[in-house]
């Protein structure tokens, strides 16, 4: 927000310097970021009187004439429709200096520790045209402001009649000036407009706010908010239906627009704006179009309620429609862009389709140009919610979107749309339509809060006397009345950030001063007593640390591709996720169901920055839908590795991520958290590769899933090199963890005995350890170390071979009870499960 210094003071005269209200507003919270001194670039540029002019000899259209300067006469060529005896304009006389030609301005430091605003210049000189020497220019007020020719229909700038002749430009209409730039946080929208900084200004300073006569008679700065249409009873305020350019307004969801009014205007006449209105608008960081359109940006940036003016004539049907947006629907902007219009988007429509983009930018149809005859002013309260939804998703920010995403008055409308009617008429003539085209679902709630004394007094850590309180409140426009321990604060309809007690606090010590209170101690209880969830969490972080690798945060956002990447099936519920309703990009525009894709992100940056392997785990919320109100959330745990860990020894090879590393360091983390009866069964699903990987289960519970990454999800993610991966569901880990329990050294020796077995190829080795584990009642130990395909093992078959070890912790049990557990389980291992010995 740009904040033009003469603009700011017309409303409230500061006793201070510049440079001091800038320090005085951000020590109340109006964050001054800088205050740049923008001078008049134009030097030597006077006012000049036509004394006479006739038609130039040689080429129609143009003339010459005699102009006045202050003492000297100058000959002068142009061909503007205004340069007629007798006016007063502007001129540049030869060695005079106006703006280069699109030359960009430049900053540096100023006297007074403001920043200076430079621009280039370039020098008039006296030129032949058309055998006629021309001493100078007369100039509009584009060539004044921007040192480009004049704009299509463009006259020469004419001051008031009885203006002196040699008045040096830049004394006359007094164009320096500073600007101060603010950076606003989400709590000052209500400083979005000059009068809002001056309501601010006018708290800190005890000067009254001066507001234009038209806002005045609205009680603009009420208390209670604006005047309401209702509430007027001037002649011909409610005389509007039947009358010539009034329009029937039609509200179909009153709940993103309640209220909507229109001002119609007749007869105005096209052209620019007065080079004081276009100066104020460059100032604020707004370029000048049209005397029309920069009335409703000069009333938007006075009062903060953005308003747009259409071609009356070019409005078809008579009715406005305030609808949402409907299938197939599009519409060219004012920028030129043609915009297909996304679902439920609000729109301003009449009979033939949309008009504009509430709140966000009119159309091109519709605009107002050089053959507008009557307006039609709009000024309405739309949802900033649908207001912000629309804006993200077609891209497309404004200063009116900004402002109404923010909040604006929803009493200041008609109030707002009569002062740029004023504003028009004084520069464009017309005739304003009595009354407005409105229509109103709900009028403004009144807002009032109690702020508790005692509550102020615990929050600041200091007593403040009622008094001062009430005075502070006021000051800032709110209505209070004592009620014995608090006060009754009526709050402004302006003040949209101020919702309750809390704020008004803050209102009160911003106001007063964060400098005059003083740091107390605080005085909390903090209970010694941490969740068990978040020392489980930290009890898997210290396993996984001691494992190698380093922990990660990835986003917990994520898009479709990412979902498409993973290869789930469409009944899979991690292919179903929860879409944000209004996502800033479609890579962010739903909730993940799993970490795998953002891991996988992680190692592929690993790649690209040339590192040879890389381990990462994170452990993070996955979400699911769910009928409740909020998505079902679930505790994660996610391990991946890929490319070569380890680097190749002496006396060892290279240690690669493949499946028995993430399976092994899958076993070792179970085994730290102390779950038991560990399983895993072959295949897991995607993303995983069919043929080496695997489900992980204790006591038939499903942890998770482990194993290398199917070769298609590997090139969706430029992973040329093994990678495997691994998830663990926490909660379902938490409930099989146990704690770590003392295990005695074993007294008695250990029996170890040796099996191969001859088994059908399709059975998993996993079925074999747990007949032997459930039938050796002295079993400690399994260990396969010897798995064999091919000749002299017949087709269909394979040989495994496993170590058993034996023992009991009160003795050392004898060959026959070892025998006896052996043969048990060969038998069964040959009735149950089709394995023979070797």
């Amino acid at each position: 927000m740009k904040v033009p210094w003469k603009w700011l003071t017309e409303y409230c005269r500061s006793p201070w310097s510049v440079k001091e209200t800038a320090e005085r507003l951000t020590m109340v919270g109006v964050s001054v970021e800088n205050v740049v001194h923008d001078s008049f670039e134009g030097k030597g540029l006077v006012t000049a009187k036509v004394v006479s002019v006739s038609p130039h000899p040689e080429r129609p259209g143009l003339s010459v004439g005699f102009v006045d300067a202050g003492g000297r006469t100058y000959t002068v060529v142009s061909g503007a429709p205004g340069f007629k005896p007798g006016v007063v304009t502007a001129f540049a006389p030869p060695g005079s200096k106006i703006p280069r030609k699109g030359s960009q301005k430049k900053q540096g430091p100023g006297e007074d520790g403001s920043s200076r605003s430079d621009s280039e210049t370039f020098e008039v000189v006296a030129r032949d045209i058309h055998g006629v020497l021309s001493e100078g220019m007369v100039l509009s007020v584009n060539e004044i402001l921007t040192g480009e020719g004049p704009r299509p229909g463009e006259d020469i700038v004419i001051f008031p009649e009885g203006t002196a002749s040699g008045l040096p430009l830049d004394e006359f209409l007094d164009l320096d000036d500073y600007v101060f730039e603010l950076e606003l946080t989400p709590s000052f929208s209500h400083c979005l407009s000059i009068i809002g900084v001056a309501m601010e200004l006018s708290a800190i300073s005890g000067v009254p706010v001066r507001l234009p006569q038209t806002l005045a008679s609205w009680s603009f700065l009420d208390p209670a908010g604006s005047r309401q249409a209702e509430d007027d009873r001037s002649a011909g305020a409610h005389e509007s239906k039947g009358q010539r350019g009034m329009i029937e307004v039609v509200l179909e969801d009153p709940d993103l627009c309640p209220y909507y009014a229109g001002k119609t205007i007749l007869d105005v006449k096209w052209g620019y704006s007065p080079i004081e209105v276009e100066r104020r608008l460059y100032l604020a960081g707004m370029r000048p179009i049209n005397a029309l359109v920069d009335a409703t940006n000069y009333a938007m940036l006075e009062t903060g309620q953005p308003l747009h003016a259409f071609d009356l004539d070019k409005l078809t049907g008579g009715i406005i429609q305030v609808r949402l947006s409907r299938p197939g629907e599009s519409i060219m902007t004012l920028d030129g862009v043609l915009r297909e219009l996304p679902p439920e988007s609000l729109v301003i429509a009449d009979a033939r389709g949309p008009v504009a983009i509430a709140g966000i930018m009119g159309g091109k149809e519709t605009e107002v140009s050089e053959a507008t005859r009557n307006v039609f002013l709009e000024s309405a309260w739309f949802n900033p919610k649908s207001v912000r939804a629309t804006s993200v998703r077609l891209g497309l920010r404004t200063e009116a979107e900004i402002r109404f995403e923010k909040g604006v008055d929803p009493t200041a409308q008609v109030a707002c749309v009569e002062r740029a009617a004023e504003l028009i008429t004084r520069v464009s003539g017309g005739k304003p339509v009595p009354g407005w085209s409105q229509a109103r679902a709900a009028k403004p709630p009144r807002r009032k809060s109690m702020l508790d004394l005692g509550y102020l007094e615990k929050v600041l850590g200091k007593s403040i006397e009622k008094d001062r309180v009430a005075g502070a409140l006021r000051r800032l426009g709110f209505s209070v009345l004592d009620k014995g321990d608090g006060l009754e604060v009526s709050i402004p309809p302006r003040r949209v950030d101020v919702a309750g007690q809390v704020d008004l606090v803050e209102e009160v010590a911003r106001h007063l001063g964060y400098g005059n209170f003083q740091g107390q101690p605080l005085k909390v209880t903090v209970s010694p007593k941490v969740p068990a969830g978040v020392i489980y969490k930290e009890r898997v972080r210290d396993l996984l640390r001691s494992l190698g690798g380093s922990e990660v945060m990835t986003n917990s956002l994520c898009g479709p591709d990412d979902i498409a990447a993973m290869g789930w099936e469409a009944d899979d519920p991690r292919a179903n996720p929860v879409k944000l309703e209004n996502p800033l990009t479609s890579d962010e525009s739903l909730l993940r169901t799993s970490l795998l894709p953002g891991l996988l992100k992680g190692l592929e940056t690993n790649k690209r920055y040339k590192a040879a392997g890389a381990i990462i785990w994170e452990i993070g919320t996955v979400f699911f839908p769910s009928k409740e109100e909020l998505p079902l959330e679930k505790l994660q745990l996610a391990i991946a590795a890929s490319g070569t860990l380890a680097p190749k020894t002496w006396n060892a090879l290279p240690l690669e991520a493949d499946f028995y590393y993430m399976k092994g360091l899958v076993q070792s983390l179970l085994g730290g958290l102390g779950v038991e009866d560990v399983v895993v069964e072959k295949r897991a699903g995607m993303p995983f590769h069919p043929g080496k990987s695997c489900k992980v289960l204790s006591n038939g519970v499903t942890l998770g899933e482990t194993g290398e990454i199917h070769p298609v999800v590997l090139e969706k993610y430029d992973l040329d090199r093994r990678t495997a991966l691994a998830w663990l569901d926490v909660e379902a880990l938490r409930a099989m963890s146990r704690e770590p329990r003392y295990q005695p050294v074993p007294r008695f020796p250990r029996v170890e005995r040796d099996l191969a077995v001859i088994a059908p190829e399709e059975l998993e080795v996993g079925a074999i350890e747990r007949l032997v584990k459930r039938e050796a009642k002295h079993l400690v130990g399994f260990r396969v170390f010897d798995l064999w395909k091919g000749s002299p093992v017949p087709a269909g078959k394979k040989s495994i071979a496993f170590s058993m070890t034996f023992g009991a912790p009160d003795r050392t049990l004898t060959d026959d009870e070892v025998t006896s557990e052996i043969e048990m389980i060969v038998k069964k291992l040959e009735q149950e499960l089709n394995v023979t010995l070797r």
